[in-house]
């Protein structure tokens, strides 16, 4: 016989970390981009990197989901390269604000609108710009996202850079 508070300190010892379902986290890239080598769809992963101080941060990485060619050779990708990219050609990510949905250019709007009270000799391209890079660094899931969707050009994965089609 043990005591009941032994039980239930080796019951909590015991409980294991829930998993979460496969394939329902999130993430902004997915379905956004394809394999330059074999054209299947790129995928997110999530990582642990655990510390020995105790520090455990998490990474995100995107690679070729391999349904169209199983030896496909193309490297991953971390989440934070995937932004770098996009930004250093975010002039060329929405080239009509007529064509982005209503949302997006709502929020590109009311952007423009809060850097024109600092900024008087502003450029809406460049504003545009702007918009995009604040969202890929600062924005939500639900931002990012939405800015994908809306952005106008074809992009691959090819040795972890961009390339348009």
């Amino acid at each position: 016989m043990i005591t009941k508070d032994l039980f239930l300190k080796v019951k909590e010892q015991l409980k294991a970390p829930i998993k979460t379902k496969w394939g329902s986290k999130e993430f902004p890239f997915k379905q956004f981009l394809k394999c330059y080598s074999c054209g299947a769809s790129i995928v997110g992963e999530e990582h642990t990197r655990h510390y020995a101080n105790g520090r455990n941060p998490q990474f995100i990485y995107y690679h070729c989901s391999r349904q169209v060619d199983r030896n496909c050779k193309e490297p991953y990708i971390s989440e934070k390269g995937i932004v770098e990219e996009l930004c250093n050609m975010r002039n060329e990510l929405i080239t009509d604000l007529r064509e982005v949905e209503p949302g997006l250019r709502d929020a590109i709007d009311k952007f423009t609108r809060m850097i024109s009270v600092t900024d008087e000799n502003y450029d809406k391209k460049e504003m545009i710009g702007g918009y995009i890079k604040y969202v890929l660094h600062e924005g939500s899931l639900f931002e990012k996202t939405r800015l994908i969707r809306n952005i106008s050009i074809n992009l691959m994965l090819h040795d972890k850079k961009l390339v348009k089609l």
